[in-house]
């Protein structure tokens, strides 16, 4: 094989390729038995077809095959004898190709910039933090009193906004029971928007042994589309009024919550608190690293990958555009400026991913197969009903697995450059912190 530059741009090599005639007829060969072993023939055993009959029936499929194979083999042992770190997979373009013209082919690539990272003691940081203010806790934990909310009878009492209700409801139409609308001895609250609004509006005023009985149009997004729209017969019978019921915050309620007793629900809560409030403090942290190791580092970027990036970045604009989701603050530009300002946006992802990757190899940072059964692990906790779902997904899955390592490896970088360097620590309050 013979392998010449034909030119080098900055980060962008061509290479033109030369494979003999000889070697293109040996891998020709070696596909045309591998296809003789497993061909069946009428007139011939299988595995005995003649070499010049399975040549006639399948040479043009061997010689793709061939062509194929040849070019990933031999960009490969370029790739690997020139030591060359790709930023995206190189084009192809075959010139020649055949049994005795041999192979000839550009490849044209382009790599990933050599540098040095600058000395990380540049990199000044301050890390805000806050401490959870004792008003804040005990605010929430006065919510929770609120939110675990039960009802006690009160006899007498006139159905009003926030009782609960303790009803039969039996909608009719063409004699038939609206199955979707029908409450049997059931509580539902009044206010919580769970009943079609004229229902819960008759109910209002109402009082333990009344019956009501009206007709009632069902609303338009009704789920039975027989129904939306068409005017129902309505029999409600009042069973009983409730009223909320205060609850006090002690070690029952704290039970019912999940704790062991209300000193360790507390502990929960304030736990809880602190540790959002410290999250806040450590995208901050990350962001301003992020933004000085841009800041201080010059390098060339791989125009083929800061292309990629913005491909990604801008179909998922049109996608979230399509759904109404995208930002008010880009609501109002027009294409071009978009384009230009997420252009931006990939060229500094690119730079970045460039910096930590580096730092990371300098420094033998990798992601251990603890580290990816972790975040599947973490993934299952969330959707613990999807387990089985999730394993089949990564482990079947090379690029599913590639994204979730991605941002492993990252954070493990960041860890470590944040652990190596001097980091000023500033108290400041849970205000000001959520301002930054």
């Amino acid at each position: 094989m013979l392998v010449k530059e034909l030119k080098k741009n900055g980060l962008q090599v061509e290479l033109k390729v030369n494979i003999p005639a000889k070697d293109v007829t040996e891998k020709l060969n070696q596909s045309l038995i591998k296809i003789s072993e497993d061909v069946e023939i009428e007139g011939f055993r299988k595995g005995k077809v003649p070499l010049d009959i399975v040549r006639q029936r399948f040479g043009q499929n061997a010689l793709n095959e061939t062509l194929d194979e040849l070019v990933q083999s031999s960009t490969n042992e370029i790739i690997r004898d020139k030591k060359l770190k790709l930023a995206i997979k190189p084009k192809i373009d075959v010139k020649n190709f055949g049994e005795e013209k041999g192979l000839e082919y550009i490849m044209s690539l382009e790599v990933i910039p050599q540098f040095k990272t600058e000395d990380l003691k540049k990199v000044k940081l301050t890390k805000f933090v806050s401490e959870v203010d004792e008003d804040d806790y005990k605010k929430t934990l006065n919510t929770f009193s609120k939110v675990q909310q039960n009802f006690e009878k009160k006899d007498g009492k006139k159905v009003s906004v926030g009782d609960g209700v303790l009803l039969n409801l039996k909608p009719m139409y063409e004699n038939e029971i609206v199955k979707e609308a029908q409450i049997e001895n059931k509580m539902t609250i009044v206010g919580n928007k769970m009943m079609i609004p004229e229902i819960e509006e008759k109910i209002i005023g109402s009082k333990a042994g009344d019956k009501l009985n009206f007709v009632c149009k069902f609303p338009s997004n009704f789920p039975n589309k027989n129904i939306a729209n068409k005017d129902v017969k309505v029999e409600i019978d009042i069973l009983e009024v409730r009223v909320p019921k205060e609850n006090t915050l002690d070690d029952n309620l704290a039970k019912s919550l999940g704790a062991k007793n209300l000193n360790d629900l507390k502990e929960k809560v304030k736990k809880q608190m602190q540790g959002e409030l410290d999250n806040v403090s450590k995208m901050l942290i990350k962001k301003d690293l992020i933004d000085q190791l841009d800041k201080i580092h010059k390098i060339s970027l791989p125009q083929g990958l800061v292309d990629y990036e913005f491909n990604n970045i801008w179909a998922k604009f049109n996608d979230d555009k399509s759904k109404g989701l995208i930002d008010d603050t880009d609501k109002n530009k027009n294409e071009t400026v978009l384009k230009k300002e997420y252009k931006l946006i990939a060229e500094r992802r690119v730079k970045v991913g460039l910096i930590l990757a580096k730092i990371g190899e300098d420094n033998k940072i990798e992601v251990e197969e603890s580290d990816l059964k972790k975040a599947i692990e973490e993934e299952i906790m969330r959707q613990p009903d999807a387990k089985d779902r999730i394993i089949k997904f990564y482990t079947e899955n090379s690029q599913a697995l590639a994204s979730l390592k991605a941002p492993i490896f990252e954070q493990k970088v960041v860890d470590y450059i944040l652990a190596n360097i001097k980091i000023e620590e500033k108290k400041i309050s849970k205000k000001e912190l959520l301002k930054k």
